[in-house]
């Protein structure tokens, strides 16, 4: 097999690429990226239709993206349960704008409880 690509490397000019064809997680509905990551494809992102319900409480557990499409049972290398989010740009805007707003009153309050320590041990 590698004698194969080998023999393609040399006698073609553009390079082979594996899973060139196959859909990215990235574009599709269900994508969840993961909240406390500000880049948009993280390996701990999730897969909204794999998952699993907790029966004490009924939260939702997703799958980990990448893990779903590892196997082949589930969604695979090729994507089975693909479907193209139409809003990708607006779907990426609303986590960066999200995750950024996250941190801004994170660093806000730590500054704040910083000056309110400051301030009782000065007096």
């Amino acid at each position: 097999m590698k004698c194969f690509y080998l023999l393609l490397t040399i006698v073609s000019n553009e390079p082979i690429i594996r899973n060139i064809n196959f859909p990215s997680c990235k574009k599709c509905i269900y994508y969840q990226p993961n909240f406390y990551e500000s880049d948009f494809t993280s390996t701990f992102s999730k897969c909204q239709y794999f998952g699993s319900k907790d029966i004490i409480n009924g939260d939702i557990n997703y799958d980990f993206a990448n893990l779903v499409r590892r196997d082949q049972d589930k969604c695979g290398e090729i994507g089975k349960y693909f479907k193209e989010e139409p809003n990708l740009k607006l779907k990426i805007w609303k986590h960066n704008a999200l995750n950024n707003l996250s941190m801004k009153i994170l660093l806000i309050s730590t500054i704040g409880l910083w000056v309110i320590t400051i301030y009782n041990y000065t007096k």
